[in-house]
């Protein structure tokens, strides 16, 4: 039975894989096609960060039309106040901004859009299949996350390889630089190995783990943190030695409040869940206990504190 389950567990994370891996796909071809200048989609650095700081709006639309979540202000705001924080990051960081392309910023948003799309729908999709699990509403296989991303590689692998040879026989040109294969030393490929596991594979597998555990807007507002860590550590190692301007520390600032605040909102929203379950429980424990005319009410109540949490619940 214990193979029979592997098996099946095994057939079902497949199975989700391979419906992320489209998005997948797109998101992260949009992305580094607005920054590939030898396609002709090449925009500035400046630019993608910018226009992939907008990832938080449309997680925010996405999660409020297809996954039920409330709209809040508070949450626009802290959305706003981060895309605000970039721009400031992005024209203060004291470097100088190369020419942009139109169709690289088009590829940098629709990168945000599907990043937005991809990352509610693994919360939809697997934060659902944990639930159900955990509340035995259906006995459906659990999902461990490094084995979704290992079958989500493979699924990509068979999908883009025809795309792949696509655009080889097509000789669409600046997208496939097949001469450079002879240069691939074993010393570039073991840096672009490293390069895969650590920035590719371990970052996207800790960032869906914290999909799931948080939401996927303040994940998302999240990755805008990378700007002014990524300042910090060139400062320690000494290639920035110039402080940096006022206004790149107040952007630096408004990143890290629209990130706290809308952890605040999260954890808010948890705990009045949470009270919730709490009072549904108390509430068919008591009408359980009227319908067995068993013990006094104050067996399942066993303190005055009770009465008011139940009292102020009711009252919402």
């Amino acid at each position: 039975r214990e193979g029979e389950h592997a098996v099946a567990s095994a057939l079902h994370t497949w199975k989700l894989a391979a419906q992320f891996a489209p998005m997948w796909i797109a998101a992260n071809l949009s992305f580094n096609s607005s920054l590939c200048r030898s396609c002709g989609t090449g925009t500035s650095v400046s630019s993608n960060t910018l226009l992939s700081s907008s990832g938080g709006v449309f997680t925010l639309i996405f999660s409020v039309l297809f996954a039920g979540e409330e709209f809040s202000l508070w949450k626009l705001f802290f959305v706003l106040l981060s895309m605000g924080g970039v721009s400031l990051l992005v024209l203060f960081d004291g470097t100088k901004a190369q020419g942009h392309n139109i169709w690289g910023d088009l590829m940098a948003l629709a990168a945000a859009a599907f990043m937005g799309a991809y990352s509610v729908q693994l919360k939809h999709m697997l934060g659902r299949e944990g639930e159900s699990t955990q509340q035995g509403a259906r006995k459906a296989p659990s999902v461990a996350m490094p084995m979704f991303f290992g079958f989500l590689g493979v699924s990509a692998m068979v999908l883009g390889v025809p795309i792949f040879i696509l655009v080889v026989c097509l000789g669409v040109q600046g997208w496939a630089h097949l001469e450079l294969l002879h240069v691939l030393s074993p010393n570039i490929m073991a840096a672009l190995t490293f390069n895969g596991l650590v920035g590719t594979v371990l970052s996207d597998l800790l960032w869906a783990q914290a999909v799931l555990l948080t939401s996927p807007l303040a994940v998302n507002l999240s990755t805008c943190l990378t700007i002014p860590l990524a300042f910090f550590v060139d400062h320690l190692r000494g290639e920035i030695s110039q402080p940096p301007q006022p206004l790149y520390v107040l952007g630096a600032f408004m990143v890290f409040s629209s990130f706290l605040g809308v952890n605040m909102l999260e954890y808010r929203a948890s705990q009045n869940a949470a009270a919730a379950l709490q009072h549904d429980a108390i509430v068919v424990q008591l009408l359980q206990h009227d319908e067995r005319a068993g013990p006094s009410r104050d067996q399942y109540i066993p303190s005055n504190s009770s009465n008011a949490f139940i009292r102020s619940l009711d009252d919402l």
